[in-house]
């Protein structure tokens, strides 16, 4: 067995990788790169949320429940990564790069992220 990695880390990584999305989300033209884009920053915001590391396919229904306008999209990610959509298919990278600033900055603001059972007085506020 590996051993376990310190939540705290992955938090740090987690929010690296959210702070680098808005730049990195710009290379994503074709639809499975949007589809991918949006069901990780669902991922990032339910690490980064509740410390729980969930799949892509949970992570869009925590995604649709925690940021409802974005369900469509969502939605749309959903269905193109799981039912076997095509990079041929329409893509949606100008909703695509709303979301991913949208969301990342919601993740960014707040100072309150890591869930309070990984927090101690010595660890600093990311």
């Amino acid at each position: 067995m590996l051993p376990a990695i310190d939540r705290r880390l992955i938090h740090q990584m987690v929010l690296q990788h959210v702070r680098a999305l808005p730049e990195w989300v710009d290379e994503m033209q074709h639809p499975g790169g949007q589809a991918y884009t949006v069901l990780t920053i669902c991922r990032a915001a339910e690490t980064l949320t509740t410390g729980r590391q969930v799949s892509k396919l949970a992570a869009a229904e925590v995604g649709r429940s925690r940021f409802p306008g974005w369900s469509p999209l969502i939605d749309w990610a959903q269905e193109w990564w799981y039912q076997g959509g095509a990079d041929s298919d329409c893509g949606r990278f100008e909703e695509v790069h709303r979301l991913v600033d949208d969301v990342s900055a919601r993740l960014l603001e707040r100072d309150d992220l890591l869930p309070h059972s990984g927090r101690d007085a010595a660890q600093p506020t990311l």
